[in-house]
């Protein structure tokens, strides 16, 4: 309720404003009392403030004194309490105290209006501080200060007084140039100079200042010269007069007579001029008398309807004289309600259409008197729209039809001033629906849609101004409707499409409350299926798509329209646009995939959208994949495992693709990339594993996989997380090695991840937990060589895990333990270079551990098997 009242207040306010800048004050103070009545009911106390100050201004200048005293002393404390919260006003708080401080003054409360005044000017000051150059501010500043300079002289306050009279002087010349050359400004400066030398003249008599009356005397010359009225002439006589006595008490004699000389002419002139208007006879013509037209000008009146019409000739003259005549007004209006009574009986189109060309003649004139008349403006719609409807019977439809299309526009723009005028209203939709019915009776289809186009336009306009009137968006979509019929009729698709979008948007404004769900949901559904189906056809699926989707929220029991959705997104989606571009191919694949979510949201319980859905998803990884978005396309799959891929089918299907990215993975430069690969690829091993737990394949997939990590991060220094990784690997395959403990690749697999894990944790500096993997590593690598003495693998790493166990000892001092592991290291260098004996790389492991030796065997005193073990390890290196 409130923003309605707050609407209604200000609409009856911008009301009032504007029948005051009219001169329509009796019209006025009716607005702005209907405006105070709805401000009261508001919760916008700025509002209310607004409307009381506007009020009072009116009844003051009214004479209406005690009734604008209330209500700027109501506006007053709104403004406080605004003021208070941090709302301040100073435009309105400016005007507020400065016409109380008036009334205040009157009434003899000295001490309050002067407070009043203060509260004005320090508003003033503000106002003008951050809007120096706004004359309205400077001129109300100006009169406050003048007036409260007034006040302090009367109470003594000399000093303080000038103060007052010479700020306000002071904000006045600070005008913008062209603007303090107007004559109410300067005379306002005038008024201020008196002031001051009268505060002078009884401060301190015979002081009198020369230069303020010199810019006195100068001020009324100027406004003179603007406005030569008798007035302003006696003021400036007065001036001169005052200003030669100062320069003649100061010995200024002969400056002082040109002064009396000056003003003594102007006494003359003005005393001649006085007596010629007395003398004359003058001629003006008497307001209250009408020219008669000459002999001949009109037939002689041989019955009512002709005589009225010679008074409305004689009317029509003199209006377009004097047009501001209200006599005149008055009796044109009275006749013209007289001659329409009688035309209503005519019955001959002729005759009536001649009567109407006088009575629409006759409108404009009264219009063109005062076009601010918005009565005037009704009159002359309602004469256009009654000549139209006479056109249409004769059949002048074209020219009809421009009376009506210009009457709409009369009256739809008097209906904008007042949109609450009934008859505003009654008489615009009137009119409208004249043109509609014209509109409607054109033959020929593509007329009659220019001629519906032009309808809608003015019903826009009609919705504009009445925004909440339901009967004018109903016209608007039934006729949006219609004319998108007859559009697609003839050709006009995309126009069709368009008109019929446009009435389903405002079907769907109507659709409040049940009667109305049910009396316009499926006039929307209809609308909208018609232009689906259009712009389908104009294969613009996206667009399509839009508005089956909307359909299917009307209508969500109609399986015809999720149907059509689905056909579209499956013709989008084997004939994309992009097809040869991969990356556009998987952003557009991206739109389709999410309106086929939106769509088995609409419909769950459907298999094929749901199967169709996962589909896409699946094409979109594989994409991804392809495009180098490893993580992204793998992402979607791990999704697929964790919601739909709970079919043995579709495991397999996944399984296969793990596969292949085994082999496609390593090949990934980029660290990140094939990090993030590795760890999607071990969460879909772990979906898959939880779908089939026990299964010994996805076991070694994943352990594979962690072992791949741990090498990856290994290599690339991320010691901690490689740690992390070889334990898990190492802990997955004594998992699998415990179902089945003869195989021997988990052997071989558990070692070699002992041994790596021991390297990393001897680079970390955790020798200790090092020292434990190696040995139980050798130990495993033992019981294989017992089996297979030689296997090479297995004595490279059974010699490599012996040289970094006698390398421990080694640091420990323990060189006689150590020579033993060295030769032990050494012993099997030289069965695998029995097998392999140009292989650089063992030649250069063995070389390392025949340096080894050396050196204990150097530090032990054994320096010829030191050299000689020196020797074969340059032999070796072929150094």
């Amino acid at each position: 309720m409130s923003k309605q009242s707050r609407d209604i207040a200000v609409r009856h306010l911008n009301k009032g404003v504007s029948l005051i800048e009219k001169g329509l004050y009796a019209d006025a103070l009716h607005a702005l009392e209907l405006a105070e009545i709805s401000a009261e009911d508001s919760d916008s106390p700025d509002i209310r403030a607004s409307v009381l100050q506007t009020h009072a201004d009116l009844l003051l200048s009214e004479g209406r004194e005690e009734e604008a005293f209330e209500r700027y002393r109501a506006a007053a404390e709104i403004s406080n309490e605004l003021s208070a919260r941090g709302h301040v006003d100073n435009e309105l708080r400016a005007g507020i105290y400065s016409n109380l401080a008036g009334i205040l003054e009157k009434r003899g409360s000295r001490e309050e209006a002067r407070k009043s005044y203060d509260i004005s000017v320090q508003a003033y000051d503000k106002l003008l501080g951050s809007d120096t150059n706004n004359m309205t501010y400077r001129s109300n500043a100006a009169s406050t200060l003048n007036n409260l300079g007034a006040l302090l002289a009367e109470e003594g306050e000399e000093e303080a007084a000038q103060k007052s009279f010479e700020k306000a002087l002071r904000i006045l010349r600070e005008s913008p140039e062209d603007a303090a050359r107007a004559a109410t400004l300067q005379l306002k400066m005038a008024t201020i100079l008196e002031n001051l030398l009268s505060l002078e003249s009884s401060s301190s008599p015979g002081g009198i200042s020369e230069e303020k009356y010199r810019q006195l005397v100068d001020t009324y010359r100027g406004i003179v010269r603007m406005d030569p009225t008798t007035l302003y002439q006696e003021r400036l006589t007065f001036a001169l007069a005052g200003y030669a006595d100062t320069l003649a008490a100061s010995g200024k004699t002969e400056d002082a007579e040109a002064l009396y000389s000056e003003a003594h002419e102007i006494q003359q002139r003005l005393a001649e001029e006085k007596t010629e208007d007395t003398d004359g006879t003058g001629d003006i013509p008497s307001g209250g008398t009408i020219p008669v037209l000459g002999a001949g000008s009109a037939p002689e009146p041989g019955d009512i309807k002709e005589r009225l019409i010679s008074k409305l000739l004689s009317l029509q003259q003199a209006l377009e004289e004097y047009p501001d005549d209200l006599e005149y007004r008055s009796r044109t209006i009275s006749a013209l309600r007289e001659l329409n009574e009688m035309t209503d009986e005519e019955e001959e189109p002729g005759e009536k259409l001649r009567i109407h060309e006088f009575i629409l003649t006759t409108c404009e004139i009264l219009q063109k008197a005062d076009p601010s008349n918005m009565s005037y403006q009704v009159n002359l719609a309602f004469a256009l729209d009654i000549r139209g409807k006479i056109l249409e019977g004769t059949g002048e439809a074209t020219a009809a039809m421009q009376d009506f299309i210009r009457a709409s526009d009369i009256a739809l723009e008097a209906l904008r001033e007042d949109a609450s005028d009934e008859i505003f209203l009654s008489g615009a939709r009137s009119i409208i629906d004249d043109l509609r019915n014209l509109a409607g009776s054109h033959g020929n289809t593509a007329e009659r849609v220019r001629a519906y186009q032009t309808v809608i336009g003015k019903l826009d306009d009609l919705a504009a101004i009445m925004p909440d009137d339901a009967d004018t968006k109903k016209d608007i979509a039934g006729l949006l409707d219609e004319t998108g019929k007859l559009m697609s009729d003839i050709g006009m698709q995309a126009q069709a499409a368009e008109y019929f979008e446009r009435a389903a948007s405002m079907y769907g404004l109507l659709k409040s409350g049940d009667e109305g769900e049910r009396e316009y949901a499926g006039k929307q559904a209809s609308a909208l299926e018609a232009a689906g189906d259009i712009i389908l056809s104009m294969k613009e699926q996206h667009r399509a798509l839009d508005i089956y989707f909307r359909l299917c929220e009307l209508e969500p029991s109609v399986k015809a329209h999720r149907e059509k959705v689905d056909s579209i997104l499956l013709h989008l989606e084997r004939e994309p646009l992009n097809a040869g571009n991969r990356e556009s191919l998987i952003r557009d694949y991206g739109k389709i995939l999410a309106m086929r979510e939106r769509l088995v949201a609409l419909e769950p319980d459907n298999l094929r959208y749901f199967q169709n859905t996962r589909d896409l998803r699946e094409e979109i990884a594989s994409l991804l994949i392809e495009e180098g978005r490893l993580a992204e396309g793998l992402d979607i799959y791990l999704r697929l495992l964790s919601g739909e891929g709970k079919t043995s089918q579709y495991r397999l299907k996944v399984v296969r693709m793990l596969d292949n990215l085994k082999e496609v993975i390593p090949g990934i430069e980029d660290f990140e990339q094939k990090i993030k690969g590795y760890d999607t690829m071990l969460r879909m091993y772990e979906k898959l594993a939880g779908m089939d737990p026990g299964n010994a394949f996805i076991g070694k997939d994943s352990a594979t996989i962690l072992e791949r990590m741990a090498e990856l991060l290994d290599k690339n220094e991320y010691m901690e997380e490689a740690k992390n990784y070889y334990e898990t690997a190492l802990s997955s395959y004594e998992e699998l090695a415990s179902h089945d403990p003869s195989d021997l690749h988990y052997m071989e697999k558990t070692a070699s991840l002992r041994r790596r894990l021991a390297a990393l944790l001897t680079d970390m500096g955790q020798t200790e937990e090092a020292k434990a993997l190696f040995e139980a590593s050798f130990m495993q690598y033992q019981d294989m060589l017992e089996e297979d003495r030689h296997n090479t693998e297995y004595q490279q790493s059974a010699a490599y895990i012996l040289n970094n166990l006698g390398y421990f000892l080694l640091e420990e001092g323990e060189l006689e333990r150590a020579k033993l592991l060295y030769e032990n290291a050494l012993k099997r260098y030289a069965i695998i270079l029995e097998d392999e004996p140009e292989n650089q790389s063992y030649k250069e492991s063995a070389a390392c551990t025949l340096n080894n030796l050396g050196y204990i065997l150097e530090n032990m005193g054994k320096e010829n098997d030191a050299h000689w073990m020196y020797e074969k390890a340059r032999e070796l290196s072929g150094n």
